[in-house]
């Protein structure tokens, strides 16, 4: 999966996507997750837990602690 296709699929910003990961837009918009692991070097954990923190910052994910107030 690419960002670009994350973003739309669960409706956030690409940008907040390629910021998260310190990775550049231009020239990466069409590589995987995987390719991009790859080419930056990075673990690919830290990748996945850096998308998921922001599809639930972007999406009013659940606050940390959880419950309701």
């Amino acid at each position: 999966m690419t960002l670009p296709y994350i973003a739309r699929a669960y409706g956030v910003p690409e940008d907040a996507l390629f910021e998260a990961l310190t990775i550049p837009k231009a020239g990466n918009e069409r590589l995987s997750v995987k390719q991009l692991v790859i080419k930056y070097d990075r673990d690919p954990q830290a990748m996945r837990q850096a998308i998921q923190q922001v599809l639930l910052r972007e999406q009013g994910g659940p606050t940390p602690g959880g419950g309701t107030p």
